[in-house]
C-alpha cells in the first residue's frame, strides 16, 4: 500500500513535473528507479529500510512511466488515433508484458530464487532504460506543452 500512496502522488504532482521537465527525462528516470526498485526488492529483503524505499519507488517506477508515456502518446498520435494508441499501449505494457513477465519470474523463482528474479525483472527495466536513452531523441519530446519539437 506504501508504493500504491507513492504512486498518487506521482499522479497528483505529474502536471508540475510535465510542465518542468521533458517526458524523456521523465522516463529515464522513471527507468533508473525501476533498476534500482527490483535489485532493491530482489536482495534487501532483509531490511525494512531497503523495502520502504523500493515501495516509494514505485510511485516513480509505475506512476511517472505511465503518466508520461501517456503524456507522449497523446503528442505522437493525433485525435481519434490517441485512444487507439493507450488501447495497444495497455494491451502490450499490461497484457502481453504482464504474462510474459509472469511466465518468466515462474519459472525463474524456483530455479534461481527470488534474488535473481528480481535482478532479471532490473535487467528488462535496463533495457528500457536504454531504449529510451537511445531511441528517443531530447528533441523529440523535449517540449511538455502538448506539442512535438520540430
Amino acid at each position: 500500500s506504501l508504493g500504491v500512496v507513492a504512486e498518487i502522488l506521482v499522479f497528483l504532482f505529474m502536471p508540475r513535473l510535465l510542465r518542468r521537465y521533458s517526458l524523456r527525462a521523465i522516463l529515464l528516470v522513471s527507468f533508473a528507479c525501476a533498476v534500482l526498485h527490483f535489485l532493491m526488492i530482489g536482495w534487501g529483503v532483509e531490511s525494512l529500510a531497503i523495502l520502504t524505499a523500493a515501495q516509494l519507488m514505485h510511485g516513480a517506477t509505475f506512476g511517472a512511466c505511465h503518466a508520461a508515456t501517456v503524456a507522449a502518446l497523446h503528442q505522437w498520435f493525433p485525435g481519434r488515433q490517441q485512444a487507439r494508441a493507450q488501447a495497444l499501449y495497455g494491451s502490450i505494457a499490461f497484457g502481453a508484458g504482464g504474462m510474459l513477465g509472469g511466465l518468466l519470474a515462474g519459472q525463474t523463482w524456483d530455479s534461481a530464487g527470488a534474488g535473481w528474479t528480481y535482478t532479471i525483472a532490473s535487467a528488462f527495466a535496463l533495457a528500457g532504460l536504454l531504449l529510451v536513452w537511445r531511441g528517443i531523441r531530447p528533441a523529440r519530446i523535449a517540449l511538455t506543452a502538448g506539442t512535438i519539437a520540430p
